[in-house]
């Protein structure tokens, strides 16, 4: 599960697939345009939800 708090009024959340390998780079994409275009910016970044817990999310792709 894929959780993002770009700004104020938005909370995202959305299933991460094994089948899906495009979906996780998507999410980031729209969190971190979400936020850059938000008067109340809250977070930029993605998180994992793994064991119950929120980590880092990481593309693999290189930091913008």
């Amino acid at each position: 599960m894929l959780v993002g708090v770009p700004a104020r009024h938005l909370l995202l959340a959305g299933a991460l697939r094994p089948d899906d390998p495009e979906f996780g780079i998507l999410f980031a994409d729209f969190v971190l345009d979400y936020a850059e275009d938000s008067d109340e910016a809250i977070d930029r970044r993605v998180f994992e939800l793994v064991a119950g817990r929120l980590v880092p999310f990481s593309t693999g792709e290189p930091a913008a």
